[in-house]
């Protein structure tokens, strides 16, 4: 009994999704039917699941260019598989905005740590202490004035460069 009551209920529930068309002839009388007959001037499609919600409207006209064609095609519902490829397409695009943001705070923070330390080396270069650096050889040497004036004048344009 059970098996008979699920291959009845099996045979009523394939029409569930087919689509009702409903189209206006020449004389303007209504008709209903699962495929439109040619040379109908506007339909509608219904599916039977959401019969009190349209799911296609479009005009046809014997005079159709073909930019009319393409805003028609542009009225059809969504396949799942092109609301599937549109929804990945969307995740991309935030997944790529929210990496690009997180690549310019970091490279936001590197630029205000350089320019943190191009700060306090100019500090340290106008204190007038004396101040060591190494040469080719790498020994230490004592920056004479000249030295001093030609690396805070450096400094001062890697200010500038990096702290604006």
């Amino acid at each position: 009994m059970k098996i008979i009551l699920l291959v009845i209920f099996a045979l009523f529930s394939s029409n569930l999704y087919a689509g009702i068309t409903k189209w206006v002839d020449e004389n303007n009388q209504v008709h209903y039917s699962d495929q439109p007959p040619p040379g109908v001037t506007s339909k509608k499609t219904f599916s039977n699941a959401s019969a009190d919600i349209p799911t296609q409207t479009e005009s046809e006209s014997n005079s159709r260019n073909t930019e009319e064609a393409d805003d028609e095609s542009s009225n059809e519902p969504k396949t799942i598989a092109e609301r599937e490829i549109e929804l990945r397409d969307a995740r991309k695009k935030k997944q790529e905005a929210a990496e690009k943001a997180a690549e310019e705070q970091t490279n936001q923070k590197i630029k205000q740590a350089n320019c943190n330390n191009a700060r306090k080396s100019l500090k340290s270069l106008q204190s007038g202490i004396r101040m060591t650096d190494l040469d080719e050889d790498g020994e230490h040497f004592y920056l004479n004035d000249a030295q001093r004036q030609k690396r805070i004048s450096e400094t001062q344009k890697d200010i500038n460069r990096l702290c604006n």
